[in-house]
């Protein structure tokens, strides 16, 4: 399955507020599928429109993963981005794209951007 990653500035070794992504997870109504672990600070599931993202966060904050390059997958990052006074990069596994979310106006806008890049 496709994934894509969320970070903040990994030259800095910057890491995601653990506060913030708490509130963003419960804002988005994201239902908790594991308990915190070993590789994952946290595991939850995220739908939208009948498309569904796992969404786990690194033990050391610095990345988030995001399981599909559906909708859910990009909403969740755009509410992320919402929440976070920090630039939030979202780039995918084949490295087609590496995107700085607040660079967007819309979601539409950045959802466009990405599946133009990934189909190029």
């Amino acid at each position: 399955m496709p994934f894509m990653l969320l970070y903040l500035d990994l030259r800095e070794r910057k890491k995601f507020d653990a506060k913030v992504l708490a509130r963003s997870f419960v804002a988005a109504g994201a239902n908790p599928c594991d308990p915190m672990g070993a590789n994952c600070a946290a595991e939850f599931d995220y739908e939208l429109d009948g498309d569904i993202t796992t969404i786990r966060v690194r033990p050391d904050l610095e990345t988030i993963n995001l399981d599909g390059t559906g909708l859910a997958s990009f909403d969740f990052a755009w509410r992320l981005q919402q929440n976070c006074s920090e630039p939030i990069h979202i780039v995918d596994e084949q490295y087609n794209f590496d995107f700085v979310i607040s660079e967007f106006d819309s979601l539409e806008s950045l959802m466009r951007a990405a599946n133009k890049a990934m189909n190029e």
